[in-house]
């Protein structure tokens, strides 16, 4: 019960995270409903089967179920909210060593996302 409920709280976070990223730029929200999707599967099936039946949320989270695809807009909001958080990064901080790590970071999750595929017809290589 403890664990059904620690799923539960991480769903609830990461939909409230989701929301937020829906209207800030530099917040991701595919990323946070893809989890909250994941958690609600392993906690609650009436907060699983509603993110399933949403028409903005259904749709991606069966394109990643089935066939690890990122939709070509969530990718070009990925890479936009990157470009954005990366410029307010490097002109907030002072030294260049915090710039060059989080530029890192975004270029590694960037090749991940740029990488898959980007709708249900495309393949997946096994």
């Amino acid at each position: 019960m403890l664990v059904k409920s620690g799923y539960f709280v991480i769903g609830i976070c990461c939909l409230i995270l989701g929301v937020i990223g829906a209207f800030l730029p530099v917040m991701p929200t595919t990323v946070f409903i893809l989890i909250a999707a994941w958690a609600f599967a392993n906690s609650s099936d009436k907060f699983h089967q509603a993110l399933l039946d949403n028409s903005k949320t259904g749709p991606m989270i069966r394109s990643w179920r089935y066939n690890q695809c990122v939709p070509k807009p969530a990718k070009i909001a990925a890479l936009v909210s990157m470009i954005i958080s990366l410029i307010i990064v490097w002109f907030s901080t002072e030294g260049w060593m915090i710039s060059s790590i989080v530029g890192v970071i975004f270029i590694l999750i960037l090749s991940f996302i740029l990488t898959r595929p980007s709708n249900g017809l495309e393949s997946k290589s096994e």
